[in-house]
């Protein structure tokens, strides 16, 4: 029978590596960090998704959970901001990052 501990640690690796998969897929989820380690998740939503992100870093921020290398490691990294590449994400509306504007995607149209 497994102690305490081995559950604790299993459950732990167990909720890390699923915490790591859903901040994979959403811009809007950010992972919480106490020690280095991943202890949680933060999602927002009601905005664009870069908005939503952002929010969310600046709560995680607050409550003094940010990743070892900074609260800005993590930043969408945005097409026509920075340099394109199959990571990058197109802007939104009124963008936003770290308190700078990037600036807005442009209309769609010819639809």
């Amino acid at each position: 029978m497994p102690s305490i501990a081995e559950h604790i640690r299993e459950s732990d690796a167990r909720t890390s590596a699923h915490l790591t998969s859903l901040w994979e897929t959403p811009h809007n989820l950010v992972p919480l960090y106490k020690n280095g380690r991943v202890v949680g998740g933060l999602g927002i939503s009601g905005d664009t998704p870069c908005a939503d992100h952002e929010i969310a870093k600046r709560i995680r921020h607050l409550a003094g959970l940010d990743p070892a290398k900074g609260p800005t490691i993590d930043d969408i990294q945005f097409a026509k901001a920075d340099r394109a590449s199959v990571f990058t994400h197109p802007l939104c509306p009124n963008t936003w990052r770290n308190g700078q504007r990037i600036g807005d995607e442009a209309p769609a149209a010819g639809y």
